[in-house]
């Protein structure tokens, strides 16, 4: 049987941007990592949470809506319930990264606007 270690647990947030702007389209996605018998250190993430900021946007409202909606989506990653609990949390912001297509604006408006 191998042996897991739970690192920590969070959220990785995309933001399209190299800042934030005004009702952008926002991705995060919550995240487990895991150490492994061997040594090895993997990053389980589970599914996509399209947000958009706020009119007004600033870096505490991202990070509050990491905490509040994105880190509890796990179901997706495939541990037992519960075993994120005691986890230290952490939230990671990769900026200037593009939405997956799919999650686009694009896609879910059939105007394509």
């Amino acid at each position: 049987m191998t042996d897991v270690t739970l690192l920590r647990r969070g959220a990785v947030v995309c933001i399209p941007a190299p800042a934030l702007g005004p009702e952008m389209p926002v991705v995060g996605y919550a995240f487990a990592d895991l150490r492994f018998d061997d040594g090895y250190v993997e990053r389980w993430l589970g599914p996509p949470v399209l947000g958009t900021t706020p009119e007004d946007p600033d870096l505490a409202t991202v990070v509050e809506w990491a905490e509040d909606d994105v880190i509890h989506e796990h179901d997706g990653i495939g541990l037992p319930a519960g075993a994120l609990d005691r986890a230290p949390v952490e939230i990671v912001l990769e900026w200037d990264v593009p939405l997956p297509a799919e999650l686009s604006r694009a896609c879910r408006d059939p105007r394509g606007t």
